[in-house]
C-alpha cells in the first residue's frame, strides 16, 4: 500500500511544491507495482492494517490466507473506525448489513481475485487430465470411437455430465493455448469469465489473428492499470475486443458464420441393443443434448 497521501500534504495545510511533486511519484509508483486486482482509487485508503496488506498480495495461496484471517467484518461489524463518517441517521459504514466499508469492499474484492486464480489453476489441471489436445481412441466393430475417454473420470469427479465436462476441457484447452491471457487470469486482471467470453470472440480466427486480438486488449487493460484509470467491466473487455477484430480483420465477421455453419455435425452415440443419444457438435468440439433415442433392438 503506498503513503497516505493525507501525510504527505499535511492535512491541507500549505506544503512546499517539492512535498507535492513527490506524492506525486509516490502515487505513481504505486499505481504501476499495485496487483491487478486493487483499484486505483484505493490508494491512501482508511482501512485497517491487516485489511491494507492484502493490497501488497498477488492472487494466490498467500491472499487466499491472509483473507481466511479476516474474520472481523465478515462475521460482524468491522472493528474500524473509518474516517469520514456516514449521514444523519444512518448506520456507520461496517455497522450493518447494507452499509459496507471499505475494509469489507477490499476483502470481497480480493476473494474474487483468488476465485479467478483458482478457477485458472483448476482450468490448467483439467488439461493436465485430459490432455493438450483431444485424444480420440478408435472403435472396433459395432462399438464406436470415443472422444476424450477422460471426460467419464473428470465428470464423477466433479459432480458433472459428461457432456459437461466435455465442455469443460474444451474451455480448459483454449485457455491454456493463449498464455498471456491465462497469466491475466491468474493475475486478477481479467476474470476467468471474461476470458472465455473473450475466447469465444476470436474463436473464428487463424492463430495469430487470434493472439494479435488478444494481445491488444491485454495491452490496453495494462495501459490503463498502469495509468490509474478504471479497470473496464466484462462488457467493455469484450467491446473492445470486436471492434479490434472488425478494424484488423474486417472479413472476420462472415468468416465466423461460415464456419460455424460448416463446422456443425450430429451423431448417435451408443451400443446396439443399449440407450442411445442423438449430439449435436459444433466446431470447438461442445456437443449438446439434441434428444433421446429410445431403447431398442
Amino acid at each position: 500500500m503506498g503513503v497516505d497521501p493525507r501525510v504527505w500534504l499535511g492535512l491541507g495545510q500549505p506544503v512546499s511544491p517539492v512535498v507535492r511533486e513527490a506524492a506525486v511519484v509516490v502515487r505513481r509508483v504505486w499505481l504501476a507495482a499495485r496487483p491487478a486486482w486493487v483499484a486505483p482509487g484505493w490508494y491512501g485508503i482508511d482501512v485497517r492494517p491487516e485489511v491494507a496488506a492484502l493490497l501488497r498480495l498477488e492472487p494466490g495461496p498467500g491472499l487466499a490466507a491472509a483473507l481466511a484471517g479476516l474474520a472481523e467484518g465478515r462475521e460482524g461489524p468491522c472493528p474500524h473506525r473509518h474516517s469520514g463518517g456516514s449521514p444523519p441517521g444512518e448506520p456507520a459504514p461496517g455497522s450493518a448489513a447494507g452499509y459496507p466499508c471499505a475494509c469489507q469492499v477490499v476483502a470481497a474484492a480480493g476473494w474474487e481475485a483468488v476465485a479467478g486464480w483458482a478457477g485458472g489453476q483448476a482450468a490448467a489441471q483439467v488439461v493436465a487430465a485430459a490432455g493438450p489436445a483431444e485424444v480420440r481412441l478408435p472403435g472396433s466393430g459395432p462399438v464406436p470411437g470415443l472422444r476424450d475417454p477422460a471426460k467419464e473420470e473428470l465428470a464423477a469427479a466433479l459432480r458433472i455430465s459428461p457432456v459437461s465436462a466435455g465442455n469443460r476441457i474444451s474451455a480448459a484447452r483454449a485457455l491454456a493455448g493463449r498464455p498471456a491471457l491465462a497469466r491475466a487470469v491468474a493475475a486478477g486482471g481479467c476474470s476467468l469469465w471474461t476470458a472465455r467470453s473473450l475466447l469465444a470472440e476470436v474463436d473464428a480466427l487463424e492463430g495469430g489473428e487470434a493472439d494479435a486480438v488478444i494481445a491488444g486488449v491485454l495491452g490496453k487493460v495494462g495501459e490503463r492499470h498502469s495509468r490509474g484509470l478504471r479497470p473496464w467491466t466484462p462488457g467493455e473487455v469484450l467491446a473492445a475486443a470486436r471492434r479490434l477484430r472488425l478494424r484488423l480483420f474486417p472479413g472476420s465477421a462472415g468468416r465466423a458464420a461460415a464456419r460455424a455453419r460448416s463446422g456443425r455435425t450430429v451423431a448417435v452415440h451408443g451400443r446396439p441393443g443399449v440407450s442411445s443419444c442423438l449430439c449435436k457438435w459444433s466446431r470447438r468440439g461442445h456437443v449438446r443434448w439434441f434428444g433421446a433415442v429410445a431403447r431398442g433392438r
